[in-house]
C-alpha cells in the first residue's frame, strides 16, 4: 500500500548515506594517515550530488539528488541540502520525496528531514498520495518515522489534516494524532 511505497523512498536515503558514509571514513582514515591533525567542523562537502542506484538486472531504481552534500564531522552525520529522492517500482509506480534539508546520522540509521518535506507516491492505478509536513524523522530499523508537527494528506479527491504522525511501516499504519479533519470533495464530471 501506500505506506509500503512511501517507507521504500525513505529506505533509498539510507542505502545513499550508507554508501556515502563508506566513501567518507576511508576520506578520513586517509586525512588521519596524513596527519591532518586540526579537521574543521565541516571536513568535505560536494555540490551538485547526483546519484543513482540500479538493481542487479541495470535497471534504475533509485535516483538521489541534491544541490550540496557536507559531512559535518563533530555531528558524525551527512547534510544534504534540497534533497530529492526518487524510486522506480517494477509495477510503474514512483515515489518522489522532497525537503530543504535531509540530516543523516548513524549511517542512515536516523534521517532527519526538514523544512517543506513531501512524500509523493504515484500507485499503478495512477492515484497519487501526497504527505506534506515541516519535519519528519526516519528510524531506518525500525522502519518508523514521525512528527509532531501540522501534517497533511491528499489522496485523489481526499484531504485530511492533522498535528503529530506516527508511522510504522512494518505494520502499515499511519495514524495522525490530534487535530484530524477530512474534506472529501465529490469528483466534477
Amino acid at each position: 500500500g501506500m505506506a509500503l511505497r512511501s517507507w521504500v523512498a525513505l529506505t533509498s536515503l539510507t542505502l545513499l548515506a550508507f554508501g556515502l558514509y563508506t566513501v567518507l571514513e576511508q576520506l578520513e582514515q586517509q586525512a588521519k594517515r596524513e596527519r591532518v591533525v586540526t579537521l574543521p567542523p565541516v571536513d568535505y562537502a560536494f555540490t551538485g550530488v547526483d546519484y543513482s542506484a540500479l538493481d542487479r538486472a541495470g535497471k534504475l531504481r533509485v535516483r538521489v539528488s541534491a544541490t550540496k552534500m557536507a559531512h559535518e564531522r563533530v555531528q558524525k552525520s551527512l547534510v544534504l541540502s534540497s534533497p530529492r529522492v526518487v524510486r522506480f517500482a517494477d509495477d510503474a509506480g514512483r515515489q518522489i520525496m522532497t525537503s530543504k534539508r535531509a540530516q543523516v546520522f548513524e549511517q542512515g540509521k536516523r534521517v532527519l528531514l526538514d523544512g517543506n518535506v513531501q512524500v509523493q507516491s504515484r500507485s499503478v492505478d495512477e492515484r497519487i498520495t501526497i504527505i506534506k509536513t515541516l519535519d519528519l524523522t526516519l528510524l531506518s530499523e525500525e522502519k518508523r518515522a514521525f512528527t509532531d508537527g501540522a501534517v497533511e494528506i491528499q489522496q485523489n479527491t481526499a484531504r485530511l489534516t492533522g498535528r503529530g504522525l506516527r508511522a510504522d511501516f512494518i505494520n502499515q499504519v499511519i495514524e495522525i494524532q490530534h487535530d484530524v479533519h477530512t474534506v472529501i470533495q465529490p469528483r466534477t464530471r
